[in-house]
């Protein structure tokens, strides 16, 4: 029986292709509300505006189509908030009983 040495043996390899194809994100919940979430979101454009009442800026997503507001920073509630004079850090979580 002849024995062969496979010191210094290079293994055959396959090429590694030069884009290679990327997994899809997993996401929670059902699949046609997260892609037309993203499709809303892909099709947004976003807006700074500065609230006259408080002063401070507004960032919002808007829909190009329909003008809608996706999504908005500070949201409506905390902009109320800030508009009352009475506001301070720690108003939105109640930590007393």
């Amino acid at each position: 029986m002849e024995m062969k040495s496979t010191i210094g043996a290079v293994p055959s390899v396959e090429p590694v292709p030069a884009n290679p194809p990327r997994a899809a994100p997993v996401a929670q919940g059902s699949g046609s509300a997260i892609a037309e979430d993203a499709f809303k979101l892909a099709n947004a454009r976003l807006v700074i505006e500065q609230d006259k009442a408080t002063n401070q800026y507004v960032y919002k997503s808007l829909d190009r189509v329909t003008g809608e507001v996706l999504r908005q920073f500070p949201r409506e509630e905390v902009l109320k908030m800030l508009g009352r004079g009475a506001y301070a850090a720690g108003d939105v979580i109640k930590t007393r009983a």
